[in-house]
């Protein structure tokens, strides 16, 4: 029974990664159109190179030049963002922590 463990976690933690990228691809997007560029595929190279804690930070520092056109998104913003990082911290620790099963065999 406790051969099936590690496939079950594999796939949870999967699904975690996955999630993430979709996240992070829709921060990028979030990103491009608040900055509003006359031409948003000159932002593509500087948003790429961000990464996810960075995109976060960069939205937040967007949203928050805007507050007084949208204070209460920026409001929101501020408690999304605490969960978002909450969460990245675990996906960090999920992702970057060392596995290991006891075999009981």
């Amino acid at each position: 029974m406790n051969h099936d463990l590690e496939p079950q976690a594999a796939a949870r933690v999967g699904q975690l990664v996955f999630s993430f990228a979709r996240l992070d691809f829709l921060l990028a997007l979030a990103l491009r159109n608040l900055l509003a560029a006359s031409r948003s595929e000159d932002l593509n190279p500087l948003i790429e190179r961000l990464g996810f804690k960075e995109k976060l930070d960069a939205l937040r520092e967007v949203i928050s030049s805007k507050r007084s056109e949208r204070h209460e998104a920026a409001a929101e913003y501020e408690v999304w963002y605490a969960k978002a990082d909450k969460l990245r911290a675990t996906r960090n620790a999920f992702v970057h922590g060392r596995w290991g099963v006891q075999s009981q065999d």
